[in-house]
């Protein structure tokens, strides 16, 4: 029977979840020589995912890319953590910003498997469709 990655990565969770870094250390050894042992060394980046969805719902923590025009102000990005917070019942929301011009403007966020796509770039191109329609 095959291993999937979420399996995987519940298994990595509860193997280093509530130990110190020594024995953390030591059990992430012995799982990585696990994933060889099986042949599974292509799914570490979808183990490395699931691990950390696996964590930030554990810890309620929601790990958020923020992709924006030019860099926002600490007050919009209380806004946006608070209706994250709101939406999806998370207590803690971590962002990782990106500055991308060729949005034009506006956001794209993006979180588990969810898009919010609130970029200039996306709505031009929605009305565009609209019109050629």
């Amino acid at each position: 029977m095959k291993i999937t990655s979420k399996q995987y990565a519940l298994s990595l969770y509860e193997l280093v979840f509530g130990k110190n870094e020594t024995e953390a250390s030591s059990l992430l050894k012995a799982f990585v020589n696990l994933i060889i042992e099986n042949r599974d060394y292509n799914k570490v980046d979808e183990i490395m995912a699931e691990f950390s969805r696996i964590w930030d719902d554990r810890n309620s923590e929601l790990a958020v890319s923020l992709t924006s025009a030019r860099k926002l102000e600490s007050d919009s990005k209380n806004i946006i953590a608070e209706y994250l917070k709101n939406k999806t019942g998370f207590n803690e929301i971590n962002f990782s910003e990106k500055i991308d011009d060729k949005i034009l403007g506006g956001m794209v966020l993006r979180y588990h498997d969810k898009i919010l796509d609130g970029s200039l770039k996306n709505n031009l191109n929605n009305l565009k469709e609209k019109i050629i329609i």
